[in-house]
Parts: structure tokens; C-alpha cells; sequence
């Protein structure tokens, strides 16, 4: 579940699932914590930290993790998304597909080290 949602622009009320596929390139265990950005063609971003009892410990190497953005805010068809990792050792996710009303899944794949406490991640947007 996802705990602290932060909106810029958009509006209504959706629920969205974000599964994450931690890399088996990734550390085996981690603390990582990550806030994850995801976006539309219009500029509207939801901006959400993982809940704290999930974090770290629920991006094991080799798993997928749902988490769920429950009543934020509405945007468009979600074209980016962004990871921002803090911690040292080292996360690396695979793959992130989201689902999104109204919209079919998008699935993400990166299969690459996050770097530390930066935006980092894929836009697929056109206007």
C-alpha cells in the first residue's frame, strides 16, 4: 500500500497498481527505500512513497511486489515512470507494470542500477 501520495495537477479520484519486479541482479536483500513517479502525455505526475513497513525489505531479489496508489488522483494514460532510490546498496528493478483506470497495463522494463536519490527511469510520452 502505498502511504504518502503527492498530486501535481489532475483531479477525481483513481486506483492505480504498480507491480515491481526487483532484478536477480539486484543485491539480495536490501534497506533501498524508493518513491516512484509515474506521468501522463500532459504533465500530470503522481508522486508516491511505498508504505514504511514495505520498504526495503519488500524488493527481494527475483520477486514482484504490488503496490497500490488507492483514491489518488486522477491522471491521463501514464506513459512515464520515475524511481528516486535512497540507501547504498544498490537496487536494481527489472521491470514495473501499472494499471490504471480506464487504460490498458503499461509494463516499464529497466534492468538497471537506480542511482541514488535522482529521478531515474523511462518516458514514453507524446502529445
Amino acid at each position: 500500500m502505498i502511504n504518502e501520495t503527492e498530486l501535481v495537477r489532475g483531479s477525481g479520484s483513481c486506483n492505480y497498481k504498480i507491480d515491481i519486479k526487483t532484478s536477480c541482479s539486484s543485491p539480495e536483500h536490501t534497506t533501498d527505500t524508493i518513491d516512484i513517479i509515474i506521468g501522463d502525455a500532459n504533465g500530470n505526475q503522481i508522486i508516491s512513497s511505498p508504505d514504511p513497513s514495505m520498504r526495503g525489505s519488500s524488493l527481494k531479489r527475483c520477486t514482484t511486489n504490488p503496490f497500490d496508489l488507492v483514491q489518488a488522483n486522477c491522471i491521463g494514460k501514464i506513459c512515464s515512470m520515475f524511481f528516486v532510490r535512497f540507501g547504498t546498496d544498490g537496487w536494481i528493478p527489472e521491470s514495473a507494470t501499472l494499471y490504471n483506470d480506464g487504460y490498458p497495463p503499461i509494463t516499464f522494463n529497466f534492468n538497471y542500477l537506480i542511482p541514488f536519490g535522482v529521478p531515474s527511469g523511462i518516458y514514453n510520452c507524446n502529445k
